[in-house]
């Protein structure tokens, strides 16, 4: 492990102190809610040319821990960065030693420590996983062997510790694999999902009985055929059962969550004159539809990139809000839906010239964070949830 010495040069805009306007265009116009700013961070435009989200973990004090990848012009490192409640860093480093690589996905393994999906350059199968503390410490790292650069998916720490992960197992084809590691990060099982090498799993859960669910794409390298599945499996990863919630045009699932007894996936869907609408569907336990919501704009591209479940079971949906044509801003679009698909609130942050969601998650306070790439820079917003007004004011 490389030790950061230069501590993140982190900008803690000063838009917590004024007036930011959401684009109302696209905003809950009834929604009696407001969005402040708590602070906007941004990743690390000192040391690095470039930053890239990987993913955000919520701390148990109102700050967070940010995985991302910073280009220095040469090569790439993997960084996990901790920030406090305030937007300030309290420690910073990197986890690809002397080699080039970037971080991926990151998730909960107890109160004192998280995991890391880190990738490294070269070619060939060179994914590694490694659990890392509270102060930064890697306590082991374990190749996956299985896993191609800058392809996992998904990483999930299952309720009896171990770890599950997915991701293409080579650069030329879409055979997705699925891995189950134990606590210390020794593989257990592995399997490989193949439909024609044309499969991608984008998101996975636990079930209540030890199983696993995933949410995949068949046909996806088709832009008018691919098609959002559902795949159960017992916990050794043999099927159980598949749904398949493909519509005429492509359909695309992003993300999976679990809330009490459904699972929620969202994604977008394509319409006929073109254009792209954001999808949020909810299923029970045997794959069949209870509720779905669509946002849709004629003239403008929408879609989830990230879902989370709030402490109250509320569904909190990251997605983008893009023109279809040029000489358009592209938006953040963030929404809360309640656990029976019911819309709260709806916003779109326009003040980016170009925004990709990457994450979203509730914050331990009760506010909400949002990790997203603009093109040059990894951005992290905390945003606290009012009663009372529209759009987005200062605190």
């Amino acid at each position: 492990m490389k030790s950061v010495e230069r501590l993140l040069s982190l900008l803690i805009s000063s838009a917590c102190l004024m007036l930011v306007c959401f684009s109302c265009g696209d905003s809950d116009s009834s929604s009696p809610y407001s969005l402040a700013i708590q602070f906007e961070a941004v990743l690390d435009s000192a040391a690095y040319q470039s930053t890239f989200v990987g993913d955000i973990l919520p701390a148990d004090d109102g700050g967070a821990l940010v995985a991302f990848s910073g280009y220095t012009g040469s090569d790439n490192d993997a960084c996990l960065a901790r920030l406090e409640s305030d937007g300030s860093v309290r420690w910073q480093y990197d986890y690809t030693g002397s080699a080039s690589g970037g971080a991926a996905s990151l998730t909960a393994v107890s109160d004192s420590t998280c995991a890391m999906a880190v990738y490294l350059a070269g070619g060939g199968s060179n994914t590694m996983l490694t659990e890392i503390t509270m102060s930064g410490d890697s306590l082991w790292q374990r190749p996956i062997g299985y896993i191609y650069f800058n392809s996992t998916n998904v990483l999930t720490c299952l309720s009896n510790g171990d770890f599950l992960v997915t991701g293409r197992s080579s650069s030329v084809s879409s055979d997705q694999v699925i891995v189950r590691m134990m606590p210390n990060g020794q593989v257990m099982w592995s399997r490989t999902a193949i439909e024609d090498g044309l499969q991608d799993v984008r998101a996975a859960v636990e079930t209540d009985d030890g199983g696993l669910m995933f949410a995949r794409i068949s046909n996806l390298f088709d832009a008018n055929e691919a098609d959002v599945e559902l795949l159960r499996t017992n916990a050794d990863g043999d099927e159980m059962w598949t749904r398949d919630f493909g519509l005429p045009l492509a359909d695309v699932a992003n993300a999976l969550v679990r809330t009490g007894n459904r699972f929620v996936f969202g994604g977008f869907a394509r319409e006929a004159s073109g254009g792209d609408y954001l999808r949020v569907v909810a299923v029970d336990s045997g794959g069949r539809e209870v509720w779905r919501y669509i946002n849709r704009r004629s003239d403008r591209h929408n879609g989830c990139y990230d879902l989370a479940v709030a402490a109250n079971g509320d569904i909190l949906v990251a997605g983008y809000d893009l023109p279809r044509c040029c000489g358009q801003t592209g938006n953040l679009l963030l929404i809360r839906l309640s656990p029976d698909g019911e819309l709260i609130w709806r916003k779109t942050l326009g003040i980016y010239d170009l925004s990709y969601t990457i994450a979203i998650e509730e914050a331990s306070d009760g506010d909400i964070f949002v990790a997203f790439d603009n093109g040059d820079f990894a951005h992290v917003l905390k945003l606290r949830v009012r009663a009372g007004l529209l759009g987005i004011v200062a605190p």
